[in-house]
């Protein structure tokens, strides 16, 4: 799995995991549009987004590694081979 997907993967993981409990569908995109609007992002962006939204001393994986469980199963079983 490329550094970029796995970057993905954990703005993605992190998103849901913050959305979890408080997600309002009509205000709000769904898991799914989430990831459509992370394929749109550049790689200068999406380290961007990282660098806001991540823990300093968190690589993009252990974010990933941490959150993963709040993917739906088809994002998550992109997950198990990169992460483990």
């Amino acid at each position: 799995m490329s550094d970029t997907t796995i970057l993905k993967l954990a703005l993605l993981a992190e998103w849901q995991y913050l959305c979890h409990d408080d997600f309002d569908e009509e205000t709000e995109m769904d898991e799914d549009q989430y990831w459509t609007y992370l394929q749109s992002k550049t790689s200068v962006e999406l380290n961007k987004m990282s660098e806001e939204d991540f823990d300093a001393e968190r690589t993009p994986k252990q974010v990933l590694s941490l959150y993963a469980t709040y993917l739906s199963p088809k994002y998550h079983d992109m997950v198990l081979p990169g992460v483990n």
